[in-house]
């Protein structure tokens, strides 16, 4: 294979990968939305659907030991959680109200990863669903697996 073909060859690939990680990405944009609509609209039937189980629930120093949270916990356990107090001040719900589309200032997002406060979301071949919450501190986890704030 000559070296234009080559160039050529590899310049391709390189568009095909971007715009796949650019859609992949911008998938995520249409996901939130319909997350933030189902937890506005406190459909946790259309919320339990866009979460994978068990969903992980843990806190930033003991990653290895998260509780896992069952589709029959789910409702319950995501009450409460909405109704705690979220690192920008009011609760959680109103951080998820608030956020149109994820911002930069707490927010990190990838094809196949993405943070809004301490909801986690990861890309699958079945595409985005929220997998895990991450929490701060050992006192806010332990709290939330009481179902207080």
């Amino acid at each position: 294979m000559n070296s234009t073909v080559k160039t050529a060859a590899l310049a391709f690939s390189i568009v095909v990968s971007s715009t796949a990680a650019s859609a992949a990405t911008t998938d995520f944009g249409a996901f939130w939305s319909k997350f933030r609509t189902a937890v506005i609209a406190h459909d946790m039937t259309k919320v339990t659907a866009l979460t994978k189980f068990p969903l992980s629930a843990g806190f930033d120093s003991d990653q290895d030991h998260p509780a896992k949270i069952g589709r029959t916990q789910f409702a319950r356990y995501m009450a409460t959680e909405l109704k705690c107090e979220s690192s920008d001040g009011g609760t959680t719900f109103d951080m998820i109200r608030s956020r149109v589309q994820p911002n930069g200032k707490y927010d990190v997002q990838d094809a196949h990863s993405a943070t809004v406060g301490r909801f986690e979301f990861a890309n699958s071949s079945t595409g985005w669903h929220l997998t895990s919450l991450n929490y701060g501190s050992t006192v806010e986890y332990q709290h939330r697996l009481r179902g207080t704030c």
